[in-house]
């Protein structure tokens, strides 16, 4: 969730990092699990998105 602002989008912009829907991809390298600009919507059926694009499904992540 937080590293999302490394790629510039902020928590207003409507965009898949910031929907409900969409679960960021990680990769693994030598210092841990790092973010990566991609991830993959689960609704209405899982598809590969980056974390810049928005959809008609568009739904406002809620805080947790």
């Amino acid at each position: 969730m937080a590293m999302r602002y490394k790629y510039g989008i902020g928590p207003e912009t409507e965009a898949c990092a910031n929907c409900e829907h969409f679960y960021q991809h990680y990769i693994w390298t030598r210092y841990g699990y790092e973010s990566i600009a991609a991830g993959h919507c689960v609704y209405p059926r899982v598809k590969s998105r980056k974390i810049y694009d928005c959809c008609e499904y568009f739904e406002k992540e809620r805080s947790k």
